[in-house]
């Protein structure tokens, strides 16, 4: 921040006027399309003010796109990002009218371009690829959700072009599909297709697919992402139930990685499978150099993971559950893991006590959580991790796979309201940033070496109870809660008695 406020100094002394990030809200004439056109040029449009370098459109209502703004490598509902602009869709959506007359994507992003799009719903986009954003700049993605958008051949969602940045936290990516259709005889990415540097964390991408066309007589890959060239690195997430329905050929009903690295920490695979009875798919599959770390996959079917060409290696990772083989290919393992057959090289079988069920166990996506008995506890010796895939810490000995026997999770809070009695211990609590409440006969104890930060909209309601029980390592960073609870505490204490 001090050297921030130096630079501004100087701009000062030089005698240029610093840029001054604007904020553009979308509300009466002030429409999505204009409020883009505003940021990108930095000058006034229709009702909406100037933007002014890095700027952040701040949504009142949901936006439906009615019409194509821009033909720029295929139609585009709003203009395209050339400079750097941060959506705040404060939980509204943003959608491509379903009645509308021409096919279109929501935005591309071009070189120059940077686009973050936090707490909205994006939805209803159609192109041939990338149905919601084509990126050739920077994408983010976060506390958001992709769905429901479409690409005749490749990137159901996102088509993420060589050498882009596309980020993605904390958001959901689902029932996105690329179709294989429109004269287009491939179906490559259900959600999103990568040339360039993808990140994933804490994230879900679930019931996406490729190949929903059921006259294509060409390949279907990647089911959820189809990844080549440069990098794709995953980290605390889940892929489940993805799936590639028809092609002559199959590959990744998750994953297809075709060529460059891939890499997946702390995530689950789950659930993901083909429909076809005459050509198979793994969840993964890999033609390059994978890595798995930590990794639980159960529950998919033909194969889990698939090296035909490249190789996969393994690391404290579970394989099971499998409608089929566990594994094909060139499997290297790296130590610590297991499965429940043989079919993984020289990886043991015999797994026990995995919960064959996806659950909420906590943390922003669901898991398999790890039974009591099971062999995989304590069974990774020591890993560099230091939390699971819920955000629970790995103690001692850690465990094979994404979760931590007995480990408590991250739990986040925000936009909840506790209306029963919450009792958390040895957890990691985040209240806020968004509106928290305990309502009235609700009651939430931290204890036992807990955490807790709390948003400046976090309330205690009448008849509700905060407790925060003594313990030396128990933090509670917000000072004016404690003085609170202490106040009501002691208007709550019958008054001294009398000594007259």
């Amino acid at each position: 921040m001090k050297r921030r406020a130096i630079a501004v100094s100087l701009l000062g002394v030089l005698g240029v006027d610093p840029v001054v990030p604007a904020v553009i809200t979308v509300q009466g004439s002030c429409s999505l399309v204009e409020a883009m056109r505003a940021a990108n040029n930095d000058a006034p449009e229709g009702a909406c003010p100037a933007g002014s370098g890095p700027d952040t459109i701040v949504l009142t209502e949901d936006v439906t796109l009615t019409a194509v703004d821009v033909v720029d490598v295929g139609s585009n509902g709003l203009p395209t990002v050339t400079s750097e602009i941060t959506i705040d869709g404060r939980n509204h959506t943003v959608e491509r009218d379903p009645f509308a007359l021409n096919e279109f994507r929501i935005a591309k992003i071009n070189p120059s371009g940077s686009l973050t799009v936090e707490r909205a719903t994006v939805t209803g986009g159609i192109e041939v690829s990338g149905g919601a954003f084509r990126n050739s700049g920077a994408l983010a993605l976060r506390n958001s959700t992709l769905s429901f958008n479409k690409a005749e051949s490749t990137g159901g969602a996102v088509y993420n072009g060589i050498g882009a940045d596309f980020e993605i936290y904390r958001s959901v990516i689902s029932d996105n599909r690329a179709v294989g259709d429109g004269g287009h005889n491939f179906a490559f990415g259900g959600a999103i297709i990568n040339f360039g540097h993808l990140t994933i964390r804490e994230s879900t991408l679930n019931a996406n697919r490729a190949g929903t066309n059921p006259f294509l007589t060409g390949p279907a890959e990647g089911g959820a992402v189809w990844t080549s060239y440069y990098e794709m690195r995953v980290y605390d997430s889940t892929f489940s139930a993805n799936q590639i329905l028809y092609g002559a050929t199959e590959s990744g009903s998750a994953i297809h990685v075709d060529g460059g690295l891939a890499e997946m920490t702390n995530s689950t695979i789950t659930f993901n499978g083909s429909s076809s009875i005459l050509v198979s798919a793994a969840a993964l599959d890999s033609l390059s150099t994978t890595t798995l770390t930590n990794v639980t996959m159960s529950g998919n079917s033909d194969f889990a993971i698939r090296a035909p060409y490249g190789y996969i290696t393994l690391a404290s990772t579970i394989v099971a559950n499998t409608n089929g083989p566990n594994c094909s290919g060139f499997i290297i393992d790296d130590l610590n893991n297991v499965a429940d057959d043989t079919s993984c090289g020289t990886i043991p079988g015999g797994l026990t006590g995995l919960d064959p069920i996806r659950a909420d166990n906590g943390g922003p996506t669901v898991t398999h959580a790890l039974l009591a008995g099971s062999n995989a506890i304590d069974a990774a010796g020591f890993c560099s991790l230091p939390n699971d895939q819920r955000g629970a810490p790995r103690v001692g000995a850690c465990d094979i796979g994404a979760f931590e026997y007995m480990g408590c999770p991250v739990l986040p809070l925000a936009d909840d309201t506790i209306e029963t009695a919450v009792t958390h211990e040895d957890c990691s609590i985040e209240v806020g940033p968004n509106v928290a409440v305990v309502g009235p006969g609700g009651a939430l104890t931290l204890r036992f070496g807990s955490t807790a930060s709390f948003g400046d909209d976090f309330s205690v309601g009448t008849g509700a109870e905060l407790a925060v029980e003594h313990d030396p390592s128990l933090q509670l960073l917000h000072r004016d809660l404690i003085e609170a609870d202490r106040a009501r505490r002691r208007e709550r204490e019958p008054a001294p008695a009398s000594t007259e």
